[in-house]
């Protein structure tokens, strides 16, 4: 299957400067948009920062989450009192193709929600029918 992951830092339906978040936090992100900035095609609703690990093969979501945490983590502190000062969600998707006929797409281990919980992360998975 193939599987991207992604970590977002979200002011839902605000405008806030993305900008000073890479400053406080010490990661350079993949992408960010202020609210009303164009995205794709249409403006942003929200003000937010991403960083991504690109699309590729694997066996599961677990191990493109645990490269991403790996490097997320080294920074949680800086991360969790950015979310706190600023009212920011903090979520990671992983988006999956081609995992038809596999049954089971997600299953974390207990460390895995662990390190999700010290970043305050919500967690899904959104799975594509085909690559």
């Amino acid at each position: 299957m193939l599987v991207e992951t992604t970590f977002h830092l979200i002011a839902v339906n605000r405008v806030a400067d993305v900008s000073v978040w890479t400053r406080q936090m010490g990661i350079s992100p993949s992408g960010k948009a202020q609210r009303g900035d164009i995205t794709g095609k249409v403006p942003s609703p929200d003000s937010w920062w991403a960083l991504v690990r690109e699309k590729r093969e694997s066996a599961g979501v677990e191990r493109e989450l645990q490269e991403l945490l790996r490097e997320l983590l080294p920074h949680k502190h800086e991360i969790t009192a950015l979310a706190a000062s600023e009212n920011l969600e903090v979520t990671v998707t992983s988006y999956v193709w081609g995992a038809h006929g596999q049954g089971l797409v997600a299953d974390l281990s207990p460390a895995m929600l662990r390190s999700l919980s010290e970043l305050g992360c919500s967690y899904s998975v959104v799975a594509y029918e085909s690559p």
